[in-house]
Order: C-alpha cells, then sequence, then structure tokens
C-alpha cells in the first residue's frame, strides 16, 4: 500500500486572495478553498497561480452575482 500523500484528518481553509492584500474578501466563499496540510502550505508558497484555485472553487472570483 502506498504512503498517503495528504492527511484529510488535517484540513484548512486557504484564503485564494490573501488576508494581507484582501481582508474585506475573507468570507467571500468564492475566495475559499478547503484543503489538506500539504495543499496548503504549497499554496501558501504559490506553487499554485490563483486562477487555477479560483477554478477549483466551482465560483467564478466575484461570485455568481
Amino acid at each position: 500500500m502506498a504512503p498517503r500523500r495528504y492527511n484529510p484528518g488535517r484540513l484548512s481553509v486557504h484564503h485564494i486572495e490573501p488576508l494581507a492584500e484582501r481582508w474585506d474578501l475573507r468570507l467571500e466563499d468564492w475566495n475559499l478553498l478547503t484543503v489538506c496540510d500539504r495543499h496548503h502550505d504549497a499554496a501558501e508558497r504559490g506553487e499554485y497561480e490563483r486562477e487555477m484555485l479560483h477554478g477549483l472553487t466551482g465560483v467564478p472570483p466575484g461570485g455568481m452575482d
């Protein structure tokens, strides 16, 4: 059996548009992504483009207005 690459018991919320830049978006569903610790760290380091992360939420940036 291959070792797990993530721990589903260690989930957190990643703000796609960083809080330091866009505090006003902190509770917007389209700006939030639930990720495991490994992927949260990678996202914080900028290993994923924001546009790609927004695509994972299923809601376009700015919401469904």
